[in-house]
Protein backbone atom coordinates (compact mmCIF):
# COMPACT_ATOMS: atom_id res chain seq x y z
CA UNK A 1 0.00 0.00 0.00
CA UNK A 2 1.12 4.00 -0.47
CA UNK A 3 1.21 5.81 2.36
CA UNK A 4 1.39 9.51 1.11
CA UNK A 5 0.96 12.45 2.58
CA UNK A 6 -1.85 13.79 3.38
CA UNK A 7 -2.67 17.23 1.80
CA UNK A 8 -3.50 20.13 3.94
CA UNK A 9 -7.14 21.39 5.13
CA UNK A 10 -6.66 24.41 2.56
CA UNK A 11 -5.79 22.55 -0.16
CA UNK A 12 -9.07 19.70 0.49
CA UNK A 13 -11.39 23.02 0.35
CA UNK A 14 -9.79 24.01 -2.79
CA UNK A 15 -10.12 20.90 -4.40
CA UNK A 16 -13.87 20.40 -3.58
CA UNK A 17 -14.52 24.21 -5.36
CA UNK A 18 -12.73 23.59 -8.35
CA UNK A 19 -12.53 19.58 -8.82
CA UNK A 20 -12.47 20.15 -12.35
CA UNK A 21 -10.22 22.64 -12.97
CA UNK A 22 -7.93 20.56 -10.62
CA UNK A 23 -8.59 17.43 -12.54
CA UNK A 24 -7.59 19.06 -15.68
CA UNK A 25 -4.33 20.36 -13.96
CA UNK A 26 -3.29 17.62 -12.66
CA UNK A 27 -3.67 16.07 -15.88
CA UNK A 28 -1.24 18.50 -17.61
CA UNK A 29 1.04 18.55 -14.50
CA UNK A 30 4.44 17.34 -13.33
CA UNK A 31 5.31 15.45 -10.40
CA UNK A 32 6.70 17.83 -7.75
CA UNK A 33 7.86 17.20 -3.95
CA UNK A 34 5.77 20.36 -2.78
CA UNK A 35 2.88 18.01 -3.38
CA UNK A 36 3.81 15.36 -1.30
CA UNK A 37 5.10 11.42 -2.12
CA UNK A 38 4.17 7.91 -1.46
CA UNK A 39 6.51 5.16 -1.53
CA UNK A 40 5.87 1.98 -4.14
CA UNK A 41 7.42 -0.49 -5.97
CA UNK A 42 7.82 -2.04 -9.56
CA UNK A 43 8.68 -4.80 -11.03
CA UNK A 44 10.94 -4.40 -13.66
CA UNK A 45 11.71 -7.89 -15.72
CA UNK A 46 14.25 -8.79 -12.98
CA UNK A 47 13.49 -7.23 -9.49
CA UNK A 48 11.18 -5.03 -7.23
CA UNK A 49 12.32 -1.63 -7.63
CA UNK A 50 11.53 0.95 -4.94
CA UNK A 51 9.75 4.38 -6.49
CA UNK A 52 9.34 7.69 -4.80
CA UNK A 53 5.83 9.20 -6.56
CA UNK A 54 5.62 13.04 -6.34
CA UNK A 55 2.46 14.88 -6.44
CA UNK A 56 0.42 13.97 -9.62
CA UNK A 57 2.25 10.71 -10.13
CA UNK A 58 0.37 9.14 -7.35
CA UNK A 59 -2.47 9.47 -9.36
CA UNK A 60 -0.61 8.16 -12.10
CA UNK A 61 0.30 5.31 -10.33
CA UNK A 62 -3.13 4.79 -9.02
CA UNK A 63 -4.50 4.28 -12.65
CA UNK A 64 -1.59 2.16 -13.46
CA UNK A 65 -2.51 -0.47 -11.04
CA UNK A 66 -6.12 0.18 -11.61
CA UNK A 67 -5.86 -1.27 -14.88
CA UNK A 68 -4.54 2.38 -17.54
CA UNK A 69 -2.11 1.33 -19.40
CA UNK A 70 -1.51 4.83 -20.58
CA UNK A 71 -0.50 6.03 -17.19
CA UNK A 72 1.73 3.34 -16.80
CA UNK A 73 3.26 4.31 -19.95
CA UNK A 74 2.92 8.28 -18.93
CA UNK A 75 5.16 6.62 -15.49
CA UNK A 76 7.78 4.75 -17.73
CA UNK A 77 8.37 8.03 -19.74
CA UNK A 78 8.44 10.15 -16.65
CA UNK A 79 10.56 8.12 -14.72
CA UNK A 80 12.85 7.93 -17.83
CA UNK A 81 13.41 11.38 -18.46
CA UNK A 82 13.40 12.56 -14.94
CA UNK A 83 10.47 14.40 -14.84
CA UNK A 84 9.53 17.29 -12.70
CA UNK A 85 11.45 15.82 -9.43
CA UNK A 86 11.13 12.34 -10.25
CA UNK A 87 14.71 10.85 -9.92
CA UNK A 88 15.32 10.04 -13.35
CA UNK A 89 16.13 6.01 -13.02
CA UNK A 90 15.12 3.72 -16.90
CA UNK A 91 15.42 0.70 -14.20
CA UNK A 92 12.10 1.83 -12.98
CA UNK A 93 10.92 3.10 -16.06
CA UNK A 94 10.88 -0.18 -17.99
CA UNK A 95 8.81 -1.97 -15.33
CA UNK A 96 6.14 0.46 -16.15
CA UNK A 97 6.70 0.27 -19.73
CA UNK A 98 6.10 -3.78 -19.20
CA UNK A 99 3.31 -3.32 -17.20
CA UNK A 100 1.50 -0.68 -19.83
CA UNK A 101 2.54 -3.59 -22.90
CA UNK A 102 1.12 -6.01 -20.73
CA UNK A 103 -2.27 -4.20 -20.09
CA UNK A 104 -2.20 -3.93 -24.28
CA UNK A 105 -0.04 -0.35 -24.92
CA UNK A 106 1.66 -1.04 -28.18
CA UNK A 107 4.78 1.91 -28.15
CA UNK A 108 5.61 0.43 -24.54
CA UNK A 109 6.37 -2.99 -25.73
CA UNK A 110 8.63 -1.06 -28.07
CA UNK A 111 10.68 0.70 -25.41
CA UNK A 112 10.45 -1.69 -23.09
CA UNK A 113 12.12 -4.00 -25.80
CA UNK A 114 14.81 -1.75 -26.43
CA UNK A 115 15.65 -1.20 -22.75
CA UNK A 116 15.94 -4.78 -22.20
CA UNK A 117 17.87 -6.10 -25.40
CA UNK A 118 20.59 -2.70 -24.84
CA UNK A 119 20.89 -3.83 -20.77
CA UNK A 120 20.20 -0.17 -19.83
CA UNK A 121 18.56 -1.35 -16.98
CA UNK A 122 21.70 -2.86 -15.61
CA UNK A 123 20.27 -6.66 -17.08
CA UNK A 124 19.50 -8.39 -20.34
CA UNK A 125 16.91 -10.83 -21.27
CA UNK A 126 16.36 -12.22 -24.29
CA UNK A 127 13.74 -14.30 -23.85
CA UNK A 128 12.00 -11.11 -21.92
CA UNK A 129 12.90 -8.96 -25.36
CA UNK A 130 11.44 -11.32 -27.52
CA UNK A 131 8.30 -11.80 -25.91
CA UNK A 132 7.70 -8.10 -25.39
CA UNK A 133 8.47 -7.40 -29.21
CA UNK A 134 6.40 -9.90 -30.46
CA UNK A 135 3.12 -8.85 -27.85
CA UNK A 136 4.01 -5.31 -29.27
CA UNK A 137 4.42 -6.56 -32.88
CA UNK A 138 2.07 -9.29 -33.82
CA UNK A 139 -0.42 -8.85 -31.00
CA UNK A 140 -1.03 -5.08 -31.16
CA UNK A 141 0.43 -3.77 -34.34
CA UNK A 142 2.82 -1.68 -33.23
CA UNK A 143 5.41 -0.87 -35.90
CA UNK A 144 8.04 0.12 -33.52
CA UNK A 145 8.11 -2.79 -31.90
CA UNK A 146 7.67 -5.05 -34.95
CA UNK A 147 11.18 -3.04 -35.94
CA UNK A 148 12.72 -3.78 -32.69
CA UNK A 149 11.38 -7.96 -33.42
CA UNK A 150 13.11 -7.49 -36.98
CA UNK A 151 16.30 -6.51 -34.96
CA UNK A 152 15.99 -9.36 -32.88
CA UNK A 153 16.05 -11.84 -35.58
CA UNK A 154 18.83 -9.86 -37.43
CA UNK A 155 20.72 -10.35 -34.59
CA UNK A 156 20.16 -14.17 -33.94
CA UNK A 157 18.58 -14.06 -30.84
CA UNK A 158 15.20 -15.33 -31.86
CA UNK A 159 14.26 -19.11 -31.69
CA UNK A 160 13.99 -19.20 -35.66
CA UNK A 161 16.18 -16.08 -36.43
CA UNK A 162 16.68 -15.40 -39.83
CA UNK A 163 17.59 -11.90 -41.59
CA UNK A 164 15.27 -12.35 -44.33
CA UNK A 165 12.84 -12.35 -41.26
CA UNK A 166 14.41 -8.66 -40.25
CA UNK A 167 14.36 -7.54 -43.64
CA UNK A 168 10.30 -8.42 -44.08
CA UNK A 169 9.80 -6.63 -40.64
CA UNK A 170 11.71 -3.62 -41.40
CA UNK A 171 10.38 -3.48 -44.94
CA UNK A 172 6.63 -3.18 -43.27
CA UNK A 173 7.19 -1.32 -40.43
CA UNK A 174 9.46 1.07 -42.59
CA UNK A 175 5.69 1.92 -45.22
CA UNK A 176 3.71 2.02 -42.75
CA UNK A 177 5.55 4.70 -41.73
CA UNK A 178 7.85 3.74 -38.57
CA UNK A 179 10.92 6.08 -39.03
CA UNK A 180 12.69 3.22 -37.02
CA UNK A 181 12.10 0.62 -39.30
CA UNK A 182 13.54 2.58 -42.22
CA UNK A 183 16.16 3.56 -40.09
CA UNK A 184 17.07 -0.22 -39.48
CA UNK A 185 16.20 -1.23 -43.32
CA UNK A 186 18.53 0.99 -44.67
CA UNK A 187 21.59 0.38 -41.56
CA UNK A 188 21.25 -3.21 -43.13
CA UNK A 189 21.07 -2.40 -47.06
CA UNK A 190 24.29 0.04 -46.47
CA UNK A 191 26.61 -1.21 -43.74
CA UNK A 192 26.03 -4.66 -44.22
CA UNK A 193 26.68 -5.63 -47.27
CA UNK A 194 28.86 -5.65 -49.71
CA UNK A 195 27.33 -5.61 -53.33
CA UNK A 196 26.99 -2.38 -54.80
CA UNK A 197 23.46 -2.39 -55.84
CA UNK A 198 22.07 -3.62 -52.35
CA UNK A 199 24.05 -0.80 -50.88
CA UNK A 200 22.58 1.55 -53.20
CA UNK A 201 18.95 0.61 -52.75
CA UNK A 202 19.57 2.45 -49.14
CA UNK A 203 20.22 5.94 -50.84
CA UNK A 204 16.61 6.46 -51.30
CA UNK A 205 15.49 5.68 -48.00
CA UNK A 206 18.91 7.62 -46.39
CA UNK A 207 17.66 10.71 -49.00
CA UNK A 208 13.69 10.21 -48.10
CA UNK A 209 14.70 10.48 -43.92
CA UNK A 210 17.53 13.70 -44.53
CA UNK A 211 14.50 15.73 -46.13
CA UNK A 212 12.87 14.80 -43.25
CA UNK A 213 15.22 16.26 -41.12
CA UNK A 214 16.29 12.85 -39.60
CA UNK A 215 20.08 12.69 -38.31
CA UNK A 216 20.12 9.39 -39.55
CA UNK A 217 19.55 9.59 -43.41
CA UNK A 218 21.81 12.89 -43.12
CA UNK A 219 24.43 10.80 -41.72
CA UNK A 220 23.96 7.83 -44.56
CA UNK A 221 24.09 10.01 -47.20
CA UNK A 222 27.92 11.15 -45.48
CA UNK A 223 28.77 8.01 -45.19
CA UNK A 224 27.80 7.10 -48.91
CA UNK A 225 28.91 10.09 -50.53
CA UNK A 226 33.00 9.72 -48.35
CA UNK A 227 33.25 6.41 -49.45
CA UNK A 228 31.72 6.09 -52.84
CA UNK A 229 29.35 3.56 -51.95
CA UNK A 230 25.79 3.61 -53.82
CA UNK A 231 26.49 6.95 -54.91
CA UNK A 232 29.71 8.68 -56.83
CA UNK A 233 32.13 10.11 -54.45
CA UNK A 234 31.62 13.32 -53.63
CA UNK A 235 33.79 15.21 -50.15
CA UNK A 236 31.73 18.48 -50.67
CA UNK A 237 28.08 16.71 -50.85
CA UNK A 238 29.52 14.58 -47.69
CA UNK A 239 30.00 17.73 -45.79
CA UNK A 240 27.03 19.76 -46.23
CA UNK A 241 24.56 16.41 -45.33
CA UNK A 242 26.78 16.08 -42.24
CA UNK A 243 26.22 19.60 -41.76
CA UNK A 244 22.71 19.33 -42.41
CA UNK A 245 22.56 16.38 -40.18
CA UNK A 246 24.19 17.82 -37.26
CA UNK A 247 22.96 21.39 -37.19
CA UNK A 248 19.35 20.94 -38.66
CA UNK A 249 17.76 17.80 -38.05
CA UNK A 250 16.68 16.11 -35.02
CA UNK A 251 17.63 12.44 -33.16
CA UNK A 252 20.44 10.94 -32.61
CA UNK A 253 23.73 13.05 -34.27
CA UNK A 254 26.82 11.64 -32.62
CA UNK A 255 27.95 9.96 -35.98
CA UNK A 256 27.07 12.58 -38.50
CA UNK A 257 28.13 15.35 -35.62
CA UNK A 258 31.86 13.70 -35.76
CA UNK A 259 31.80 14.04 -39.50
CA UNK A 260 30.61 17.52 -39.64
CA UNK A 261 33.30 17.91 -36.79
CA UNK A 262 36.21 16.03 -39.28
CA UNK A 263 35.28 18.88 -41.94
CA UNK A 264 35.44 21.48 -39.80
CA UNK A 265 38.61 21.21 -38.05
CA UNK A 266 40.48 20.86 -41.67
CA UNK A 267 38.90 24.21 -42.54
CA UNK A 268 41.87 26.17 -41.70
CA UNK A 269 39.50 28.89 -39.91
CA UNK A 270 40.40 29.09 -35.93
CA UNK A 271 36.43 29.53 -34.99
CA UNK A 272 35.76 26.74 -37.67
CA UNK A 273 38.32 24.76 -36.17
CA UNK A 274 37.60 24.78 -32.64
CA UNK A 275 33.71 24.05 -32.91
CA UNK A 276 34.69 21.22 -34.54
CA UNK A 277 37.16 20.44 -32.33
CA UNK A 278 34.60 20.33 -29.61
CA UNK A 279 32.21 18.45 -31.81
CA UNK A 280 34.85 15.68 -32.12
CA UNK A 281 35.54 15.79 -28.48
CA UNK A 282 32.00 15.26 -27.24
CA UNK A 283 31.69 12.59 -30.03
CA UNK A 284 34.56 10.41 -28.74
CA UNK A 285 33.30 11.24 -24.87
CA UNK A 286 29.47 9.77 -25.94
CA UNK A 287 31.67 6.42 -27.13
CA UNK A 288 32.09 7.37 -31.08
CA UNK A 289 35.40 5.87 -31.87
CA UNK A 290 35.51 7.57 -35.45
CA UNK A 291 35.54 11.13 -33.17
CA UNK A 292 38.38 9.95 -31.09
CA UNK A 293 40.56 8.87 -33.95
CA UNK A 294 39.86 12.17 -35.66
CA UNK A 295 40.39 14.17 -32.76
CA UNK A 296 43.86 12.48 -32.09
CA UNK A 297 44.85 13.36 -35.20
CA UNK A 298 43.84 16.83 -34.72
CA UNK A 299 46.63 16.89 -32.13
CA UNK A 300 49.14 14.94 -33.31
CA UNK A 301 48.83 16.78 -36.44
CA UNK A 302 48.65 20.27 -34.67
CA UNK A 303 46.52 21.47 -37.35
CA UNK A 304 46.61 25.26 -38.14
CA UNK A 305 43.53 26.76 -35.61
CA UNK A 306 43.48 23.51 -33.20
CA UNK A 307 44.02 24.03 -29.66
CA UNK A 308 43.81 20.45 -28.73
CA UNK A 309 47.49 19.90 -26.78
CA UNK A 310 49.34 17.11 -27.33
CA UNK A 311 48.21 15.01 -23.67
CA UNK A 312 44.48 15.57 -24.98
CA UNK A 313 45.36 13.91 -28.62
CA UNK A 314 46.79 10.93 -26.57
CA UNK A 315 43.87 10.90 -24.45
CA UNK A 316 41.27 10.54 -27.57
CA UNK A 317 43.68 7.94 -29.05
CA UNK A 318 43.68 5.50 -25.95
CA UNK A 319 39.79 6.22 -25.90
CA UNK A 320 39.64 5.76 -29.66
CA UNK A 321 41.64 2.17 -29.43
CA UNK A 322 39.44 1.38 -27.13
CA UNK A 323 36.38 1.44 -28.89
CA UNK A 324 37.64 -0.28 -32.16
CA UNK A 325 39.81 2.20 -34.30
CA UNK A 326 42.32 0.91 -35.89
CA UNK A 327 44.06 4.15 -36.55
CA UNK A 328 43.72 5.46 -33.21
CA UNK A 329 45.61 2.24 -31.78
CA UNK A 330 48.89 3.58 -34.43
CA UNK A 331 48.66 6.92 -33.51
CA UNK A 332 48.74 5.55 -29.56
CA UNK A 333 51.77 3.53 -30.93
CA UNK A 334 53.21 6.63 -32.52
CA UNK A 335 53.09 8.37 -28.76
CA UNK A 336 55.07 5.16 -27.10
CA UNK A 337 57.88 5.22 -29.93
CA UNK A 338 58.30 8.80 -29.46
CA UNK A 339 57.55 9.98 -26.15
CA UNK A 340 54.86 11.87 -27.05
CA UNK A 341 53.68 12.90 -23.37
CA UNK A 342 54.57 9.12 -22.58
CA UNK A 343 57.52 7.74 -21.87
CA UNK A 344 58.70 5.58 -24.67
CA UNK A 345 58.19 2.17 -23.93
CA UNK A 346 58.66 -0.64 -26.55
CA UNK A 347 56.98 -3.49 -25.39
CA UNK A 348 53.72 -1.20 -25.28
CA UNK A 349 54.53 -0.22 -29.22
CA UNK A 350 54.47 -4.21 -29.62
CA UNK A 351 51.12 -4.98 -27.60
CA UNK A 352 49.58 -2.06 -29.43
CA UNK A 353 50.52 -2.66 -33.10
CA UNK A 354 49.24 -5.65 -32.24
CA UNK A 355 46.22 -4.58 -31.19
CA UNK A 356 45.90 -2.42 -34.64
CA UNK A 357 46.22 -6.02 -35.91
CA UNK A 358 43.95 -7.44 -34.20
CA UNK A 359 41.20 -4.54 -35.45
CA UNK A 360 42.08 -5.04 -39.48
CA UNK A 361 44.78 -2.70 -40.17
CA UNK A 362 47.21 -4.42 -43.19
CA UNK A 363 50.00 -2.11 -41.92
CA UNK A 364 49.84 -3.16 -38.18
CA UNK A 365 49.73 -6.56 -39.73
CA UNK A 366 52.62 -6.58 -41.73
CA UNK A 367 54.88 -4.97 -38.96
CA UNK A 368 54.19 -7.28 -36.36
CA UNK A 369 56.56 -10.24 -37.70
CA UNK A 370 59.27 -6.94 -37.70
CA UNK A 371 58.82 -6.74 -33.71
CA UNK A 372 61.27 -8.90 -31.66
CA UNK A 373 60.68 -8.21 -27.73
CA UNK A 374 62.80 -9.68 -24.90
CA UNK A 375 60.37 -12.53 -24.34
CA UNK A 376 60.64 -12.35 -20.41
CA UNK A 377 60.78 -8.72 -20.05
CA UNK A 378 57.94 -8.74 -22.46
CA UNK A 379 55.45 -10.97 -20.02
CA UNK A 380 56.87 -9.19 -17.12
CA UNK A 381 55.65 -5.57 -18.37
CA UNK A 382 52.75 -7.07 -19.91
CA UNK A 383 51.08 -9.12 -16.83
CA UNK A 384 48.46 -5.88 -17.33
CA UNK A 385 47.89 -6.11 -20.81
CA UNK A 386 48.40 -2.25 -22.06
CA UNK A 387 46.14 -2.75 -25.44
CA UNK A 388 43.66 -4.00 -23.17
CA UNK A 389 40.71 -1.26 -22.78
CA UNK A 390 41.15 1.28 -20.00
CA UNK A 391 38.25 -0.06 -17.86
CA UNK A 392 40.04 -3.74 -17.71
CA UNK A 393 43.15 -2.55 -16.85
CA UNK A 394 42.16 -0.37 -14.17
CA UNK A 395 40.20 -3.46 -13.06
CA UNK A 396 43.60 -5.62 -12.87
CA UNK A 397 45.66 -3.02 -11.29
CA UNK A 398 43.62 -2.07 -8.34
CA UNK A 399 43.37 -5.89 -7.93
CA UNK A 400 47.48 -5.99 -7.57
CA UNK A 401 47.40 -3.00 -5.80
CA UNK A 402 44.92 -4.62 -2.97
CA UNK A 403 45.95 -7.75 -2.80
CA UNK A 404 49.47 -8.37 -5.57
CA UNK A 405 52.30 -6.21 -6.39
CA UNK A 406 51.07 -3.11 -4.94
CA UNK A 407 53.91 -1.10 -6.78
CA UNK A 408 52.95 -2.41 -10.62
CA UNK A 409 49.67 -2.05 -9.83
CA UNK A 410 50.20 2.10 -9.32
CA UNK A 411 52.79 2.32 -11.78
CA UNK A 412 50.15 1.01 -14.28
CA UNK A 413 47.81 3.21 -13.19
CA UNK A 414 50.05 5.85 -13.51
CA UNK A 415 50.88 5.16 -17.23
CA UNK A 416 47.31 5.45 -17.94
CA UNK A 417 47.47 8.79 -15.74
CA UNK A 418 49.66 9.49 -18.62
CA UNK A 419 48.03 9.00 -21.59
CA UNK A 420 45.46 11.43 -19.76
CA UNK A 421 43.48 8.53 -19.20
CA UNK A 422 40.74 10.73 -16.51
CA UNK A 423 39.86 7.89 -14.56
CA UNK A 424 43.64 7.14 -14.15
CA UNK A 425 44.24 10.54 -12.76
CA UNK A 426 41.19 10.31 -10.15
CA UNK A 427 42.77 7.37 -9.12
CA UNK A 428 46.24 8.13 -8.69
CA UNK A 429 45.26 11.85 -7.60
CA UNK A 430 43.32 10.18 -4.19
CA UNK A 431 46.19 7.74 -3.61
CA UNK A 432 48.56 10.91 -3.32
CA UNK A 433 45.90 13.32 -1.31
CA UNK A 434 45.06 10.39 1.30
CA UNK A 435 48.13 8.41 0.97
CA UNK A 436 48.67 4.80 -0.53
CA UNK A 437 50.87 2.85 2.27
CA UNK A 438 54.15 1.18 0.94
CA UNK A 439 53.53 3.47 -2.01
CA UNK A 440 52.79 7.82 -1.99
CA UNK A 441 52.79 9.30 1.20
CA UNK A 442 50.22 11.69 1.88
CA UNK A 443 50.98 14.78 -0.64
CA UNK A 444 47.40 16.94 -0.78
CA UNK A 445 49.14 19.58 -3.44
CA UNK A 446 49.84 17.03 -6.30
CA UNK A 447 46.61 14.84 -5.22
CA UNK A 448 44.15 17.87 -5.88
CA UNK A 449 46.26 18.56 -9.33
CA UNK A 450 45.95 14.89 -10.95
CA UNK A 451 41.90 15.33 -9.34
CA UNK A 452 41.46 19.13 -10.72
CA UNK A 453 43.02 17.41 -13.94
CA UNK A 454 40.35 14.89 -14.44
CA UNK A 455 37.31 17.15 -13.07
CA UNK A 456 38.37 19.42 -15.98
CA UNK A 457 37.82 16.67 -18.67
CA UNK A 458 34.32 15.26 -17.10
CA UNK A 459 35.21 12.93 -14.73
CA UNK A 460 31.94 13.20 -12.21
CA UNK A 461 33.28 12.18 -9.17
CA UNK A 462 36.23 14.34 -9.38
CA UNK A 463 34.29 17.42 -10.57
CA UNK A 464 31.91 16.81 -7.66
CA UNK A 465 35.01 16.62 -5.08
CA UNK A 466 36.76 19.85 -6.57
CA UNK A 467 33.24 22.03 -6.45
CA UNK A 468 33.08 20.52 -2.78
CA UNK A 469 37.49 21.48 -2.36
CA UNK A 470 36.54 25.06 -3.75
CA UNK A 471 33.34 25.43 -1.57
CA UNK A 472 34.93 24.88 1.49
CA UNK A 473 38.50 25.27 0.93
CA UNK A 474 40.00 22.02 1.01
CA UNK A 475 42.95 21.39 -0.21
CA UNK A 476 42.77 24.89 -2.58
CA UNK A 477 41.67 28.35 -1.82
CA UNK A 478 37.99 29.51 -1.48
CA UNK A 479 36.62 30.14 -4.82
CA UNK A 480 32.70 29.86 -5.42
CA UNK A 481 32.37 30.84 -8.81
CA UNK A 482 34.47 27.69 -9.33
CA UNK A 483 32.91 25.79 -7.21
CA UNK A 484 29.57 25.74 -9.02
CA UNK A 485 31.41 25.27 -12.26
CA UNK A 486 32.58 22.46 -11.12
CA UNK A 487 29.60 20.93 -9.85
CA UNK A 488 27.80 22.08 -12.95
CA UNK A 489 30.12 19.38 -14.87
CA UNK A 490 28.85 16.65 -12.83
CA UNK A 491 25.20 17.79 -12.47
CA UNK A 492 25.32 18.03 -16.32
CA UNK A 493 26.76 14.29 -17.27
CA UNK A 494 24.03 12.82 -14.90
CA UNK A 495 24.96 12.94 -10.81
CA UNK A 496 21.91 13.82 -8.83
CA UNK A 497 24.30 14.61 -5.95
CA UNK A 498 25.63 17.29 -7.50
CA UNK A 499 22.44 18.28 -9.14
CA UNK A 500 20.97 19.12 -5.19
CA UNK A 501 24.21 20.18 -3.84
CA UNK A 502 24.69 23.23 -7.15
CA UNK A 503 21.25 23.66 -6.18
CA UNK A 504 22.12 24.76 -2.63
CA UNK A 505 25.19 26.44 -3.73
CA UNK A 506 23.07 28.72 -5.93
CA UNK A 507 20.24 29.45 -3.10
CA UNK A 508 23.26 30.20 -0.54
CA UNK A 509 25.37 33.17 -1.15
CA UNK A 510 27.99 32.11 1.57
CA UNK A 511 28.63 28.63 2.93
CA UNK A 512 26.00 24.91 2.79
CA UNK A 513 24.51 25.14 5.65
CA UNK A 514 24.22 21.56 6.45
CA UNK A 515 27.75 19.69 6.55
CA UNK A 516 26.29 16.27 5.87
CA UNK A 517 26.48 17.11 1.78
CA UNK A 518 30.27 18.15 2.22
CA UNK A 519 30.91 14.87 3.86
CA UNK A 520 29.23 12.90 1.54
CA UNK A 521 31.22 14.06 -1.40
CA UNK A 522 34.31 13.11 0.64
CA UNK A 523 33.14 9.80 0.65
CA UNK A 524 32.73 9.13 -2.79
CA UNK A 525 36.04 7.95 -3.21
CA UNK A 526 35.61 5.61 -1.01
CA UNK A 527 32.61 3.84 -3.67
CA UNK A 528 34.38 4.15 -5.93
CA UNK A 529 37.28 2.18 -4.87
CA UNK A 530 35.27 -0.75 -3.69
CA UNK A 531 33.61 -0.87 -7.14
CA UNK A 532 36.75 -0.98 -8.59
CA UNK A 533 37.44 -3.84 -6.15
CA UNK A 534 34.20 -5.57 -6.57
CA UNK A 535 35.06 -5.38 -10.68
CA UNK A 536 38.78 -6.33 -10.11
CA UNK A 537 37.57 -9.62 -8.10
CA UNK A 538 34.79 -10.36 -10.27
CA UNK A 539 36.53 -10.20 -13.79
CA UNK A 540 34.74 -7.43 -14.86
CA UNK A 541 36.00 -5.71 -18.62
CA UNK A 542 37.38 -9.31 -19.69
CA UNK A 543 35.86 -9.74 -22.93
CA UNK A 544 37.87 -10.57 -25.85
CA UNK A 545 39.41 -7.92 -27.85
CA UNK A 546 36.99 -6.71 -30.87
CA UNK A 547 36.84 -4.08 -33.30
CA UNK A 548 35.55 -3.41 -37.04
CA UNK A 549 38.81 -3.21 -39.06
CA UNK A 550 38.95 -0.07 -41.14
CA UNK A 551 38.85 3.22 -39.25
CA UNK A 552 36.72 5.01 -41.96
CA UNK A 553 33.71 6.84 -41.24
CA UNK A 554 31.39 4.23 -42.79
CA UNK A 555 33.12 1.53 -41.40
CA UNK A 556 32.38 2.96 -37.68
CA UNK A 557 29.37 3.77 -38.35
CA UNK A 558 28.64 0.34 -39.84
CA UNK A 559 29.17 -0.63 -36.05
CA UNK A 560 26.80 1.41 -34.38
CA UNK A 561 23.98 1.39 -37.27
CA UNK A 562 21.54 -0.91 -35.29
CA UNK A 563 22.90 0.24 -31.66
CA UNK A 564 20.17 2.52 -29.91
CA UNK A 565 21.16 5.74 -27.75
CA UNK A 566 18.88 6.34 -24.59
CA UNK A 567 16.39 9.15 -25.20
CA UNK A 568 17.80 10.97 -22.24
CA UNK A 569 21.64 10.84 -24.12
CA UNK A 570 20.77 11.69 -27.22
CA UNK A 571 18.68 14.93 -25.53
CA UNK A 572 21.93 15.75 -23.75
CA UNK A 573 24.31 15.26 -26.48
CA UNK A 574 22.03 17.85 -28.64
CA UNK A 575 22.14 20.03 -26.08
CA UNK A 576 25.76 19.91 -26.37
CA UNK A 577 25.61 19.99 -29.81
CA UNK A 578 23.53 23.41 -29.68
CA UNK A 579 25.65 24.94 -27.12
CA UNK A 580 28.54 24.49 -28.65
CA UNK A 581 26.89 25.84 -32.24
CA UNK A 582 26.00 28.99 -30.08
CA UNK A 583 29.65 29.21 -28.16
CA UNK A 584 28.49 28.40 -25.00
CA UNK A 585 31.10 26.99 -22.41
CA UNK A 586 32.22 23.55 -22.35
CA UNK A 587 35.25 21.25 -20.87
CA UNK A 588 38.46 21.34 -22.86
CA UNK A 589 41.54 23.00 -23.56
CA UNK A 590 39.86 23.99 -26.97
CA UNK A 591 36.72 25.90 -25.33
CA UNK A 592 37.03 29.31 -25.23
Amino acid sequence: MLEARAGTAFALVLAALFLPAMAYAKDNAIPRAVDGYANGQIFNGKQNMPTVLYGVAQDWNKACVGGDAKACMRLGSAFDAGLGDLDASVRIAVGFYLKACTLGDGPSCASATTIVREGWAEYTDKALALATATRGCEQLGNQAACASLGLLHFRGLAAASSPATARDLWQKSCASGEDDGCRLQAGALFYESADAKTRAGAIPLFEAACSRKQAWGCSGLADAYLSGRGVALDRAKAEEFARKGCLESDGEKIHVCAVHGAALVRSGDAASVNRGEQLLYHGCLDGQAFACEQMASVGFRKLRGATTTLLEAVGMARRGCDLGASGACNLLVDAYIDGIEVRKNYNFVVALTRRACALGDKTACETVPLLDPDPVEYARETRIDPAWPVARQLAAALKQVDGGDRKYGAMRVARLMEEGDEEASWLLGNWFFYGLPGVFDVNKGDGIILIENAARVGHVAAAEFMGMAYWEGNGVAVDQKKARSYMAIASDRGSSSAAAILRSMKQEKTRIANAKAYEEGLRRWEAYFAQQKRMAASGAGSSAINGSGSSSSASMAAASWSRYQRAADNAAFNSRVNNIVHGTACVGSYCR
